[in-house]
């Protein structure tokens, strides 16, 4: 493990001095670059508000590296990770009390071309892991998912879309099957000296949720 962490630390620490020569636009480009061929670590921190009838507030920190292999001159595998590090579900029926700890965690692999045009693409796999250690935490299942990411880069910005959708394929059996299509589309516009705005909103949809609501719309009055 120690090796491990000494081996990750020396990777992240030669490409923040290769990027610290890097010009502003570069780095801007860098960061947005779902296929960089570059190692990242990036933290985020979302914050929802709003649930129940106490309106409560969930928080959830992800730690999401990005680690791209060549393995030709003409193709990259991009492997990123999202790992739910701490989260916190309040309990949505009391003004105080909830669970905390680690949530669930995605791996994505995806293979795409090292030279393209103004439109580059990935292709690929994604596995859930069930590694939330409560059942307000997580789905309790493992998954498997397609993988799909679109990302051009005009002047003024850039615009990209990550598209999974998540099916269980082991897990509790007295857990919720999953089937879930996942979208993260990002909409950047570019500022001066290096610095942008960028919008990303998650829509999700569970097909379950919506089989079972369309279904019970279908049945006449009194059934």
């Amino acid at each position: 493990m120690r090796i491990l962490l000494a081996w990750t630390a020396y990777l992240l620490l030669a490409q923040l001095a290769a990027l610290a020569q890097s010009a502003p636009e570069e780095l801007r480009k860098v960061a947005r670059n779902p296929f960089a061929d570059e190692i990242e670590l990036r933290f985020e921190d979302d914050v929802t508000f709003g649930q129940g009838p106490f309106d409560r507030g969930a928080n959830t920190l992800q730690i999401q590296p990005l680690f791209p292999l060549s393995i030709t001159r003409d193709w990259l595998v991009v492997t990123r990770v999202k790992a739910t590090a701490l989260a916190y579900q309040p309990n949505p029926v009391a003004k105080s009390g909830g669970t905390i700890g680690p949530g669930d965690s995605t791996a994505s692999f995806y293979l795409t071309p090292v030279h393209t045009g103004r439109l580059l693409w990935g292709l690929g796999a994604a596995i859930l892991f069930p590694s939330a250690t409560s059942d307000q935490l997580g789905a309790g299942k493992w998954g498997l998912s397609p993988s799909i990411a679109l990302l051009i880069q005009p002047e003024w910005g850039s615009l990209s879309v990550l598209v999974h959708n998540y099916w269980s394929i082991a897990g509790g059996s007295k857990r919720s099957d999953v089937n879930q299509l996942q979208l993260e589309p990002t909409l950047s516009y570019n500022l001066r000296h290096g610095w942008y705005l960028t919008s990303q909103p998650r829509p999700s949809f569970g097909w379950h949720t919506w089989h079972r609501s369309y279904h019970s719309s279908k049945r006449p009055k009194g059934v």
